[in-house]
């Protein structure tokens, strides 16, 4: 099983010209770790033009990575990595 980091997945959305939109299917914390924080699992599909194959891609990263982005707490884990990774999509 292939997992990417945070910075593997947003170079990604920011540098592919093939992406039609993204779908966050599943965003959870599965840890929690002292030094790092809260440790999320995330599955995305990514769904690209018709000459290409679709993506599903997984990705685990820790709180301390998104402090860049500020989640809002009315809104779900899935949706707040949603709204935050199509902010990258190029």
């Amino acid at each position: 099983m292939n997992v990417y980091s945070l910075d593997a997945v947003t170079k990604y959305l920011s540098t592919s010209k093939v992406i039609e939109k993204i779908s966050v299917s599943q965003a959870e914390v599965i840890d929690f770790n002292s030094m790092e924080g809260f440790v999320f699992f995330v599955r995305v599909n990514v769904t690209t033009q018709k000459e290409y194959k679709n993506k599903r891609i997984k990705m685990i990263t820790n709180s301390t990575y998104l402090d860049f982005y500020k989640f809002s707490k009315d809104k779900s884990t899935k949706q707040n990595f949603q709204d935050m990774l199509e902010t990258f999509l190029g």
